[in-house]
């Protein structure tokens, strides 16, 4: 019972570490730290990847399906959430990119990155160009192909860990880990004002 006792004490205390390393004021870079953080501990969904992508909603807005006619329907964005701030994480080791097409600034590349505990994450940011640092990492995680080879693809029925952030208090939180992308199911969130 004792070596019980102690080892639930000893995860609640390294569950603790971690949370409090959670960034409560800020702006969507310290969002960006908070998921990256909080998934890294998510053992199962960290442990199945090497190489991960985001997506960051920066105002949240909710999805509405329009029909364009009886057999065509599309999903726009519908309703803002000013208060809260999303970010979808995925795993994905296959997408793979041209080496040519670094210098082509109409092709999509991730402009940002962070590695913690040995595993990519990606991610786009408009206000940030494309430099060799990415590049580099990009290399070192074997993404890069030099010919035409290159493919991105998405597995529609692979899981990934929505976060919703309160944009007043980044350490309010949800997180829903689901095969819909982020802004279908918007969580309740009581964010301070």
């Amino acid at each position: 019972m004792r070596y019980l006792i102690l080892l639930i004490c000893a995860f609640l205390f390294s569950c603790n570490t971690w949370k409090e390393s959670l960034v409560k004021e800020g702006d969507k870079e310290d969002a960006i730290h908070n998921a990256i953080l909080d998934f890294s501990h998510s053992k199962k969904l960290f442990n199945q990847d090497s190489v991960f992508y985001l997506q960051i909603e920066d105002p949240l807005y909710s999805q509405k399906l329009v029909s364009e006619s009886e057999y065509a329907h599309q999903w726009v964005p519908d309703k803002p959430y000013n208060d809260i701030i999303g970010i979808s994480i995925i795993g994905d080791e296959e997408n793979t990119y041209i080496e040519k097409d670094f210098e082509n600034e109409n092709v999509r590349i991730p402009t940002r990155f962070a590695v913690v505990k040995g595993k990519l994450f990606l991610w786009w940011d408009d206000n940030s160009p494309l430099n060799q640092e990415v590049i580099e990492v990009l290399h070192q995680f074997h993404l890069v192909e030099s010919e035409e080879e290159a493919m991105f693809t998405t597995d529609h029925n692979k899981k990934g860990a929505n976060y919703y952030f309160c944009r007043n208090d980044l350490s309010r939180y949800k997180k829903e880990i689901s095969t819909t992308a982020m802004g279908y199911n918007i969580p309740k969130l009581k964010c301070p004002k």
